[in-house]
């Protein structure tokens, strides 16, 4: 219903003191001493009484309802009344009276029940209007509380999803590093490349969200392994690689959006733009595009942390490397994004980063 509508109240009936009522009163006053005037001036009109009286009748039963219009009916009988007493020549039988005073009577009435009725569904639409009104303005207020409470109850909820996730992702990074501060970096890194790429900006929440569970795989790989100083033999190397898939297998079967990217990152941010990664071998276009962006994320953060097994790299070593394996490591559009962010016109390899111990791109988990 709408707010604004505006039904218009009843007059009340019984009310005579107003000053509606008291001009309606005067008006039908003036009517029938305009009617007595004209019958007076006229003796013709006799035969046209009833039809002149029927104008102050109704204008009463309409202002006052069925005691308006039995007012008016009495008036008009009584006037009529007097004026044959004033004119005994008139000669008026008693069934004459009687016809007109019925008439009168009934028309008073008849005027006066209907616009009482009128005034009465008046009065029960008010009442049904206020109380529409009212459960309107009700069902607003609840339903207000009821989206404030759904959102808040879906704030906490994605709160929860999200530290669930960030959790999990920590518990599968503390296994070699023991700020398990790569995972959040990776995630960080990715929305930013992501964000450069073009993607919207639920793809870059999502990518940020998805991309720090990206080796939960190596909660499966043995510490002996994982944490070895020095070159791990083939045999090792085998075992290390099965984290991508065994990532893509914990995070897969989700109808959640991020946990599904985040399966879909866990299987291919090691596969290689020239077909030579793992675990697939997929190349190019075959490596789905936030696999690719992880990749770059993921290399460049494990190049410039240590670990237990590796020193860390400076950022202008880290970057130039990146750079040079465009084109075969990873996808140049995606490095393209990453230089874009670090600003590459600035990027030079300084001696002593040259002096470090070689650590290939390869050895990045």
């Amino acid at each position: 219903m709408d707010r604004d509508s505006h039904i218009p109240a009843p007059r009340p009936p019984s009310d005579w003191s107003t000053p509606e009522a008291i001009g309606t009163i005067a008006a039908a006053i003036v009517l029938f001493l305009v009617v007595f005037v004209l019958r007076d001036s006229d003796s013709t009109t006799g035969n046209a009484e009833g039809i002149l009286y029927v104008v102050p009748i109704a204008l009463l039963a309409l202002r006052f309802g069925l005691r308006g219009g039995l007012t008016g009916a009495a008036t008009s009988f009584a006037l009529i009344i007097v004026w044959d007493l004033e004119h005994p020549s008139v000669a008026v039988a008693l069934a004459g009276y009687l016809s007109r005073g019925v008439a009168f009577l009934i028309l008073g009435v008849l005027l006066g029940v209907v616009v009482d009725q009128r005034r009465r569904l008046q009065v029960e639409l008010m009442r049904y209007y206020n109380i529409s009104l009212e459960a309107e303005h009700r069902l607003a207020d609840s339903a207000k509380w009821l989206e404030s409470e759904v959102a808040e109850r879906t704030r906490e909820l994605l709160e929860a999803r999200a530290e669930t996730l960030q959790r999990l992702a920590v518990a599968a990074e503390y296994h070699d590093d023991e700020t398990a501060q790569h995972t959040r970096r990776v995630g960080a890194s990715s929305a930013e490349i992501a964000s450069r790429l073009g993607f919207d900006a639920e793809q870059i929440n999502l990518i940020g969200e998805a991309a720090p569970l990206h080796d939960v795989g190596k909660l499966a790989i043995p510490d002996r392994i994982l944490l070895k100083r020095g070159k791990l033999t083939v045999q090792e190397y085998d075992v290390m690689k099965t984290h991508a898939e065994l990532g893509a297998r914990v995070l897969s079967g989700s109808h959640a959006p991020v946990l599904r990217m985040a399966a879909v990152i866990a299987a291919s941010h090691h596969e290689r733009w020239d077909g030579t990664g793992y675990p697939r071998g997929l190349a190019r276009e075959e490596i789905p595009l936030v696999g690719r962006v992880v990749a770059v994320a993921d290399v460049f953060d494990a190049l410039t942390h240590g670990r237990p097994y590796k020193l860390e790299w400076s950022v202008a070593r880290a970057i130039a490397e990146i750079r040079r394996e465009s084109g075969s490591q990873f996808d140049p559009r995606v490095v393209d994004a990453f230089l874009a962010e670090h600003d590459p016109s600035h990027v030079e390899i300084s001696s002593s980063d040259q002096r470090r111990p070689a650590f290939t791109i390869g050895a990045a988990m």
